[in-house]
């Protein structure tokens, strides 16, 4: 049985756009025996994806507090045979089960406009920029209209410029903006400590 194409997942809610993918592994600078981490992964699209750019001398981390929708990932992890694929539960605003400076990208896609993620966005930043490598990367893809929404929406203020200040003070640097398909993403990368 062939897994499902990304994008196309049985389960779990999925922001995954092929068409957008290629310009934001491409600005995050995913290239093959990277290792990656993915925050909030969701059903695993990205992550799918993702492991077939690092190829076989990568690694890819999917976080996220779904058990149900970890293990369909690693069935169709399985399937593919993209072994390098490692689907962990983990509350990503807590301490990473990861080494200190061992992770050249991470990712955070349509994650931080949900409830309550941004209240410990310092202490993610924090831990996002632990795991890294000096120089390593962080994406933020996000939502557009943001600004749309009632005025004291908690969503409202989810821009890139609120993203950038925010990140700059632990400890990383603006790399790129690129406007995408409904969406942006934000490029950071991670000070030396």
């Amino acid at each position: 049985m062939t897994p499902e194409p990304p994008g196309r997942r049985r389960s779990g809610p999925s922001s995954y756009q092929p068409d957008i993918a290629p310009d934001m592994w491409n600005a995050l600078g995913l290239k093959p025996g990277d290792v990656f981490v993915d925050l909030g992964c969701g059903p695993g699209d990205y992550a799918l994806d993702a492991a077939e750019r690092v190829g076989p001398h990568g690694a890819v981390l999917a976080f996220d507090t779904w058990n149900r929708v970890l293990s369909e990932l690693h069935a169709d992890a399985m399937r593919a045979n993209l072994i390098t694929i490692l689907p962990l539960c983990a509350d990503i605003a807590a301490s990473l089960p990861v080494g200190a400076h061992c992770v050249d990208a991470c990712l955070l896609a349509m994650v931080l406009h949900m409830p309550g993620r941004t209240t410990h966005l310092g202490l993610m930043l924090d831990e996002v920029r632990r795991v890294l490598k000096p120089g390593g990367r962080l994406g933020i893809l996000e939502h557009t209209g943001h600004d749309q929404l009632p005025e004291g929406h908690p969503a409202r203020r989810l821009t890139p410029e609120w993203f950038t200040t925010e990140a700059e003070s632990h400890g990383f640097a603006r790399l790129e903006l690129m406007e995408l398909d409904r969406a942006w993403l934000l490029v950071l990368a991670a000070a030396a400590p």
